[in-house]
């Protein structure tokens, strides 16, 4: 059996796929095409999703076939078209006209591409910038100043290693702060 081409489907076809968990006894399910999930032809068929959500490979074209999307005998839950009376009312893959006949939804993969198309620099996020601390160079205490308030922290704290205590000055802008963190630690 050969399996339909690409270019014999689309919305609204009804077809007979085979389910994924029906492949090893090839027991066929029938039902109108929602969406063709595959790009391209292939050897095994062109996986569709029909209009009641099932998601397997089209085998054949149903012999219910129409532009109207008809309903299968297996697939109950197809719509009944008799209910779809207004103009522009959507019946499964198709919309019925005010005419009272049935016109296939366009592709959407042929609408022109818009003039204001966007470029990838426009979906890039700026770099974060890095948040400057209060004690940064322009009101850094000058080094000496920083290695006395340190060799008195460490007197202060003698328990405490001299690497944890210069951490607390550079975190801590103030003096005071930082003893308040070692006193905490000690």
């Amino acid at each position: 059996m050969v399996v339909p081409k690409m270019s014999q489907l689309r919305a609204g076809i009804s077809v007979n796929i085979v389910l994924k968990a029906d492949q090893p006894t090839g027991r066929l399910t029938s039902g109108c095409i929602a969406d063709i999930l595959t790009r391209g032809d292939h050897p095994r068929g062109i996986k569709v999703r029909l209009q009641d959500g099932k998601i397997g490979r089209v085998q054949s074209l149903s012999s219910s076939t129409a532009i109207l999307g008809g309903t299968s005998s297996s697939n109950p839950t197809s719509p009944d078209l008799s209910q779809a009376s207004l103009p522009g009312q959507q019946v499964g893959g198709s919309m019925r006209s005010g005419n009272g006949h049935f016109k296939m939804q366009d592709d959407y993969r042929n609408d022109p591409v818009p003039s204001e198309s966007l470029s990838l620099e426009d979906y890039i996020k700026p770099a974060k910038q890095k948040r400057k601390r209060k004690n940064n160079a322009a009101t850094a205490e000058p080094r000496e100043s920083q290695e006395q308030n340190q060799a008195l922290l460490e007197s202060e704290f003698p328990k405490i290693d001299s690497a944890l205590v210069a951490a607390m000055l550079l975190e801590y802008p103030t003096l005071a702060e930082a003893r308040a963190v070692l006193q905490a630690l000690s």
